[in-house]
């Protein structure tokens, strides 16, 4: 997706959304010079995989429209969702830090609904560290930050009840809905793959969703959930009330 002259074709959406990445804040040049050095935009389907864990290493995405999940297959075939990455988020950075010619994948890939991304090689990204440490910089920012969101979220794990951390998953992906003046959830990934990432199995997932419903502190809007009492829900992750 480039244009004759050579640079890529981004909207002023995308370049909005792409404004969230540390690589592109507060107007640095070093993601224009990856864009221009080689970046591409690619597009997967619903379910489309990236790449697998130990695939030989390619390079980093950046997610401008869809959503991600990292993961590995656990034994009996269980699949261990590791982080769900949204758009203006980052993955795949790990590898590119440990310097060698052999590196591989951390993890696997795999789109929840249609997805772009723009792709940056490790090719252009080595050729630039160098002469640009902002690049490396960002990326580094980029993977803390996606490390943080995994401790935060394995602490929740560990710590929380199964309705107790979807309450935090809904309050953490909440958003303000004009139409209704409220909070909504647009529950864009499955009840497996959320299942999966909360450290659970879909049938005690639903009936959490279930319990929250009867409880009254969300409803149904359509295929969207409704924060109904976030104030309440806020008092149960605090340990101030029980459910």
């Amino acid at each position: 997706m480039k244009h004759r002259n050579g640079y890529i074709k981004l909207t002023r959406e995308d370049q909005d959304i792409l404004s969230r990445h540390p690589l592109f804040m507060d107007g640095q040049s070093a993601g224009s010079d990856l864009v221009k050095g080689g970046a591409s935009v690619k597009s997967f389907s619903k379910h489309a995989l990236f790449f697998q864990h130990g695939d030989p290493y390619q390079g980093v995405y950046i997610i401008i429209s869809g959503i991600v999940k990292l993961y590995r297959n656990g034994p009996f075939g269980r699949q261990i969702v590791i982080r769900i990455v949204h758009a203006g988020e980052s993955f795949a950075e790990g590898p590119m830090v440990k310097g060698e010619p052999n590196r591989r994948y951390l993890l696997s890939a795999r789109a929840l609904e249609d997805t772009r991304a723009l792709f940056l090689p490790i090719k252009i990204i080595d050729e630039l560290v160098e002469s640009r440490p902002g690049i490396y910089k960002a990326f580094m920012q980029s993977m803390g930050n996606g490390i943080e969101r995994v401790l935060d979220h394995f602490e929740a794990v560990g710590l929380l009840s199964v309705p107790g951390r979807l309450i935090l998953y809904l309050l953490n992906h909440a958003i303000f809905d004009d139409k209704i003046n409220g909070k909504i959830v647009d529950l864009s990934v499955s009840k497996k793959t959320l299942a999966g990432y909360l450290g659970t199995v879909p049938e005690t997932l639903s009936r959490a969703f279930r319990q929250l419903l009867d409880e009254g502190m969300i409803s149904y809007e359509g295929s969207r959930i409704v924060i109904v009492d976030p104030g309440r829900m806020r008092k149960i992750l605090h340990g101030e009330e029980k459910i």
